[in-house]
């Protein structure tokens, strides 16, 4: 089942997401679903805010490219 990038404003669903995520890594919506409810995933209004340029453990994202 081939599907369509989503459009930058669409929001998907968390079963839309698993299936999108399954078909990108050649796996089973069932198996995204398992390995996040392994992740302790805080809801969004627990996140820590980070701005730009910023980058969790020391590297920037834009001066420190990944090869």
């Amino acid at each position: 089942m081939s599907r369509k990038a989503p459009a930058e404003n669409e929001v998907l669903t968390p079963e839309e997401l698993s299936e999108v995520l399954a078909e990108a890594t050649g796996t089973t919506a069932e198996e995204i679903e398992r390995g996040a409810a392994e992740l302790e995933i805080a809801p969004p209004e627990e996140g820590t805010v980070v701005g730009y340029g910023e980058c969790v453990g020391g590297l920037d994202p834009l001066s420190d490219p990944v090869e």
